[in-house]
């Protein structure tokens, strides 16, 4: 005998905004490999995303147009880890490494190595949606993003102050968009479109409403 289930349209539309969501989450912590200049990246990190915003790198800045000797840099500093960015930057290492990149680079596509990293830093710097509560004793902070990152990673998840900056930038959103919405100051919207995205909204606050309610009552 075939039982067939009739699920509900609403149910079933959660159910795949939750699996995309999902998704999006699992390509933030293990995002696809990429390779440029010949040279394979890690994932984009906290620690690379720092790096480069001091450095003033026209990739995350935007206040010019990126040339190739940034595209090198970019890529040096996007093909290590933290400890790596360091020791290169303070034994001047990275030099040597960037004029090897700008030669390999005399025989290699420059246009298509640019659209390559462009696209390495979009997908990895992709947020997701997210509605904002407003809360009652809460205090803005003056850091900046990226150390905020920083400090919700080691004091929320017992991180080390190296194992941050390794920590994939999409993660580090995703997770503390994840520790925003257990502590009721966020919430993921379920859907592009504003109407469902705003009913999925209200429905999440009169939630957060009833157990307000309930935890008076008791």
């Amino acid at each position: 005998m075939l039982i067939v289930l009739v699920i509900p349209y609403s149910c079933k539309h959660l159910r795949t905004k939750r699996v995309s969501l999902e998704n999006d989450y699992l390509k933030a912590v293990i995002p696809p490999q990429a390779r440029v200049l010949g040279q394979r990246l890690k994932p984009l990190s906290l620690g690379h995303m720092m790096v480069l915003s001091r450095y003033g790198s026209p990739f995350v800045t935007g206040d010019r147009q990126p040339m190739f000797g940034d595209l090198c840099f970019a890529v040096w500093v996007c093909k290590k880890n933290w400890g790596q960015i360091l020791k290169g930057i303070a034994d001047s290492d990275f030099i040597r490494d960037i004029r090897f990149l700008r030669f390999m680079g005399k025989f290699r596509n420059k246009n298509k190595a640019m659209v390559a990293l462009v696209e390495y830093l979009t997908q990895a710097m992709k947020e997701p949606s997210l509605f904002f509560n407003k809360v009652e004793g809460g205090k803005p902070t003056s850091m900046n993003n990226l150390h905020y990152l920083k400090v919700v990673l080691m004091q929320k998840l017992n991180k080390t102050s190296e194992q941050a900056m390794d920590t994939p930038f999409g993660e580090a959103v995703y997770d503390l968009a994840a520790i925003g919405e257990a502590e009721g100051v966020c919430g993921f919207v379920m859907d592009e479109h504003t109407e469902a995205g705003e009913a999925a909204k209200r429905q999440w606050e009169r939630r957060q409403e009833e157990i307000k309610t309930n935890g008076k009552r008791n």
